[in-house]
């Protein structure tokens, strides 16, 4: 990639941080470059696998689970379990769902609620939920809701980096690993290893 390349390509604004990294040296910041986005497929990777424990850890406090049973007959729609903001997150993605043609069951709409709507579940304003169900889901937990809150504050804006294709080789990519794999660790030991 040569400089005027990395300009059209990727665009001079998201590459000079590697440029400036790199000391003006073009081609080391194009290896930088190449390396950002090689760590940031890895973390997504491990990112798409705490995500998945997490948001199945939460559903099934809320029995019985039946991941082919309408979503509109779940806690996902429920007004004594979630508030409006909640599920007007829940109605876009059972509209998203069926404009593409199939059925909103729970478990479509488990799987496709943003990971912002699993961290606003650990909001203050979710305290009584916390205590009735969703402790439940993390218990290698110290119980309370803050530990996950505070993971959760710190997972969304980096899942948020690696999606957008942001330069992430800067960061402490070591501490947002660690803190990936202490929430899967929190819900099972075993998925963190």
């Amino acid at each position: 990639m040569q400089p005027s390349q990395a300009n059209r390509w990727v665009s001079e604004p998201r590459f000079a941080p590697y440029l400036h990294a790199a000391g003006g040296d073009h081609e080391l910041a194009v290896e930088l470059y190449v390396w950002n986005a090689q760590v940031a497929a890895s973390l997504m990777e491990t990112l798409h696998h705490v995500e998945v424990l997490l948001r199945n850890a939460i559903d099934a406090q809320f029995t019985p689970v039946d991941h082919h049973a309408p979503a509109t007959r779940s806690w996902l729609c429920d007004p004594t379990v979630l508030n409006v903001y909640s599920r007007q997150r829940v109605d876009e993605t059972i509209r998203r769902v069926q404009r593409g043609g199939r059925t909103a069951t729970r478990g479509r709409v488990v799987a496709g609620v943003s990971f912002g709507f699993w961290r606003a579940l650990f909001d203050r304003r979710y305290q009584q939920l916390w205590i009735t169900h969703l402790h439940q889901a993390f218990p290698h937990g110290t119980g309370d809701r803050r530990e996950i809150a505070t993971i959760m504050a710190a997972l969304v804006p980096f899942r948020n980096r690696l999606a957008h294709q942001e330069t992430i080789a800067l960061r402490p990519v070591n501490g947002h690993h660690e803190t990936m794999l202490k929430l899967a660790g929190l819900i099972d030991p075993d998925a963190a290893t």
